[in-house]
């Protein structure tokens, strides 16, 4: 796996979490920065999947 992962999108961050001790990532954080309006617009989507 890549210690620095390639960023698709100006506006998004990918921050990688601790390697297990199988050498891989525990966890991969991915944020993207949105507009107020996306927001608005993405909670609700992501709400219907919690």
């Amino acid at each position: 796996m890549r210690s620095t992962p390639k960023k698709l999108h100006p506006k998004q961050d990918i921050e990688l979490g601790p390697k297990g001790k199988n050498g891989k990532f525990a966890y991969v954080d991915y944020i993207v920065k949105l507009s107020e309006r996306s927001l608005e617009e993405f909670c609700p989507w992501v709400y219907r999947f919690m």
